[in-house]
C-alpha cells in the first residue's frame, strides 16, 4: 500500500493519551480492491467459466460484500500500522480503541483510534529502599479465642425439654401479636402478628428491643410486653409508635455448644486437641506473617514512588483503577477524591515494578507458566490443559505472565530492601 494514500493526523494533547484520525484515499481503496478481486477469482466458482477466468464484474457481483469487508479490513490494518510507522516513538500501553466510520468504496475511508501511552519517569536509585518486615508471634490466648470461635461455629440448635429456660441464642417457635393504634397496611401487620413463627433470641432483633423479654421463658409461657418501635424504622408506618406484643411460647430450641476435647478433633481429620492447637496456630501466624509481609511490600513501593515522584498517568486507566476500588465493600465509606487518588498511586505503582522488571532483567519461564496454569486449574477445577487452552482462547496468556512478573518484580524489590539479596 501506498504510504501517500494514507494519511495520518495525531493529537497527543493529553497526558499519556494519543488519538490518531487516518484516511485512507479512494485511490488506495480502488487499488486494494482490485487486489482483492484478483485474489478471488483464483478460487470463485462462477458457473460456466473455470477458476480464474471469470470476468472481473461477474466475480464482484457474485462475491461483492465479501470483497469490500475484505478491503476494509485491510485499510484499517494498514492504516493502523501507519500510525506507528510514522509515529516510532510512541509507546502504546495496552490496546487501542477503534471508532470506525461508515465505509464506501466511493468516498475516502476515515476512521479514528485512541490508545493509552506508557508514561514517562526516571526509577531512581531504588537500591536504597530499605524496609524491614515485622517479627510476629500467637499467644495462647489468640489461639484459645480462635478455639473458641471455631467451638460456637459448631454449635447446633436442639429442641430443648419443656422444664428448660430459653437463653440468648437459642430459636424459639411462637405466635405473636401485636397491637398499635390506627390503620396500618399488609406490610406493616406482617411485622405485628405471625402464627408458628421462628425467632432468634438476639441481633438482629425481629422485633424491636424483644430479646430480653423474650429470654429465660419456656415452652407453653405467654409473655406481654410493650416495644416501642425507633425512628428510623424500615416500615415507616410504624416508626415511632408504640405496640403492646403477645407472645404464645411453643418451643425452645437451645443451642448446644460442642465440648472441646480429642473427639471434636478428630471430627476435623486431626488426632487430638494438641494437634489442633498447633493447626490453629499456625494457621494464625501464617496470616500474621502475610499481613506483615503485604504491609511491607506496601512500604517499599511507596519508598520507590517516592524515588520517581509525581507523574502523568492514562486518566482511563485510573478511571479503570478506581471504578475496581469503587466496587470493594471495604471502599464503601471512602471519600471519591481519596479514591482517585489511591487509583493514581496504583496506576503508577504497576509501572513501577514494570520498569524495575527491566531494569532488574525480571523474566517468565516456561516452567513458571507452566506451574502457575497448574494452580488456576486446581481452583476451576480443570485439567491443566483445558486451562491452558481457555486461557489462549480468550487471550489472557499474556495476563497471566504479567502476574507473575509483577509477583517476581515485587519479591526482587523485598530482596533489595530486606538486604535479603545481599545475603545471597
Amino acid at each position: 500500500m501506498s504510504n501517500e494514500n494514507i494519511i495520518v493526523k495525531i493529537d497527543n494533547s493529553a497526558e499519556c493519551q494519543v488519538k490518531a484520525s487516518v484516511t485512507v484515499t479512494q485511490a488506495e481503496l480502488k487499488a486494494t480492491f482490485d487486489k482483492v478481486v484478483k485474489e478471488f477469482s483464483k478460487f470463485a466458482q462462477i458457473p460456466g467459466f473455470r477458476k480464474g477466468k471469470a470476468p472481473k464484474a461477474m466475480i464482484v457481483k457474485a462475491y461483492e460484500q465479501n470483497i469490500v469487508g475484505e478491503v476494509q479490513e485491510r485499510v484499517t490494518k494498514a492504516g493502523y500500522e501507519q500510525v506507528f510507522t510514522q509515529n516510532a516513538d510512541l509507546k502504546p500501553s495496552g490496546y487501542p480503541k477503534m471508532v470506525q466510520a461508515d465505509f464506501s468504496m466511493d468516498a475516502d475511508y476515515t476512521f479514528e483510534m485512541s490508545f493509552d501511552l506508557e508514561p514517562s519517569f526516571e526509577l531512581g536509585d531504588y537500591k536504597s529502599i530499605k524496609v524491614a518486615v515485622e517479627e510476629v508471634e500467637v499467644t495462647e490466648t489468640e489461639v484459645a479465642d480462635a478455639l473458641k470461635e471455631l467451638q460456637e461455629r459448631q454449635k447446633r440448635i436442639e429442641k430443648a425439654g419443656d422444664d428448660v429456660e430459653s437463653k440468648l441464642g437459642d430459636m424459639l417457635k411462637l405466635s405473636y401479636e401485636g397491637k398499635v393504634d390506627g390503620d396500618i397496611d399488609e406490610a406493616a401487620a406482617r411485622v405485628l402478628k405471625a402464627e408458628e413463627s421462628w425467632m432468634m433470641i438476639g441481633d438482629p432483633e425481629m422485633v424491636p428491643g424483644i430479646k430480653e423479654s423474650l429470654v429465660g421463658v419456656k415452652a407453653g409461657e405467654t409473655v406481654v410486653d410493650e416495644v416501642e418501635f425507633p425512628a428510623d424504622f424500615y416500615q415507616t408506618e410504624l416508626a415511632g409508635k408504640k405496640a403492646t406484643y403477645t407472645f404464645s411460647i411453643e418451643e425452645v430450641h437451645t443451642s448446644i455448644v460442642p465440648e472441646i476435647n480429642d473427639e471434636f478433633a478428630q471430627q476435623a481429620g486431626l488426632k487430638d486437641v494438641a494437634e489442633l492447637e498447633e493447626k490453629i496456630k499456625d494457621s494464625l501466624l501464617q496470616s500474621k506473617k502475610a499481613e506483615t509481609e503485604n504491609k511491607a511490600q506496601e512500604e517499599a513501593v511507596n519508598a520507590l514512588l517516592e524515588l520517581t515522584g509525581d507523574f502523568a498517568v492514562s486518566p482511563t486507566q485510573v478511571a479503570e483503577e478506581l471504578k475496581n476500588l469503587k466496587e470493594k465493600p471495604a471502599n464503601a465509606t471512602k471519600e471519591d477524591a481519596e479514591l482517585e487518588e489511591e487509583a493514581k498511586k496504583r496506576v503508577q505503582g504497576f509501572y513501577a515494578l514494570l520498569e524495575l522488571a527491566k531494569a532488574e532483567k525480571v523474566e517468565v519461564s516456561p516452567q513458571e507458566m507452566e506451574d502457575r496454569i497448574k494452580v488456576m486449574s486446581y481452583y476451576s477445577q480443570k485439567s491443566p490443559s483445558i486451562m491452558q487452552k481457555q486461557l489462549q482462547k480468550e487471550g489472557r496468556m499474556g495476563g497471566v505472565a504479567m502476574e507473575i512478573t509483577l509477583d517476581k518484580t515485587v519479591k526482587c524489590l523485598m530482596d533489595i530492601a530486606t538486604g535479603a539479596d545481599s545475603a545471597e
